[in-house]
């Protein structure tokens, strides 16, 4: 018998990245959870420091400008943030920093987390989702993570971005009913960014991904870990 929304316990979803504006491809599944009743944290590695958007501005002005945004991304979507001090463009893959996550682990307790893939890309985007399976089992163990409690759950989803390289099977989120709120993040960035047609753009690429699996709009995901569901046909 399926629980209803009112009955079920709300879970906590963790979304961890290295930078501002790498959350946008979540933000509709973490609209969804969060209007299911389900805690969230979205959580930045990095201040975003080394960015060149800002030209020759001074980093530390730099920290000021990219935490008034993503206190604005919280007040839009309506979740809690956390923001670590990685150093920005210098993330790697050290048992210390896998450390450092655990206790983010241990502390927020998820149900699930998404991050980055670690297949391709900006270093600090594969090193950050390496760093996160490490932490996923560091929280585990009591002696790593003291004074915080352990956290073993029985079942926990870890997703990741999608790669096509990735040898993990895809997972599809609808988030049809969020596109207008999520453009309104992604108007934000473009603003602040000079970023053009960024909302149109957006709009398209969810809606491919929609044309996928069946929905308006959509994002996609890898699982790496997580409940595998069994389906009665091949083809509904």
């Amino acid at each position: 018998m399926r629980v209803s929304d009112s009955q079920r316990t709300p879970l906590t979803i963790l979304a961890c990245f290295p930078h501002a504006d790498d959350e946008m491809s979540v933000l509709g599944t973490i609209l969804n959870h969060l209007a299911r009743g389900d805690r969230v944290v979205l959580t930045w590695a990095t201040r975003g420091e080394m960015t060149s958007l800002f030209g020759d501005k001074p980093m530390d002005e730099i920290v000021v400008e990219r935490k008034r945004h993503t206190d604005e991304v919280a007040r839009i979507i309506g979740c809690e943030i956390r923001q670590l001090a990685f150093p920005d463009a210098h993330i790697g893959r050290s048992h210390e920093e896998g450390l450092e996550l655990a206790r983010l682990v241990a502390d927020v307790r998820p149900d699930a987390i998404v991050t980055w893939n670690f297949l391709r890309g900006h270093p600090d985007h594969r090193n950050l989702g390496q760093l996160m399976q490490d932490a996923v089992t560091y929280a585990r163990l009591p002696r790593m993570v003291a004074p915080l409690p352990a956290h073993r759950p029985r079942q926990l989803g870890f997703f990741t971005y999608f790669d096509d390289a990735s040898p993990f099977p895809p997972y599809y989120v609808d988030i049809t009913p969020h596109m207008d709120k999520i453009q309104e993040v992604m108007e934000l960035y473009a603003t602040v960014y000079h970023w053009e047609n960024a909302a149109e753009n957006l709009r398209k690429r969810r809606a491919a991904v929609g044309r996928e699996c069946g929905v308006e709009f959509a994002e996609k995901f890898n699982v790496i870990m997580g409940p595998r569901s069994a389906a009665t046909y091949l083809l509904s």
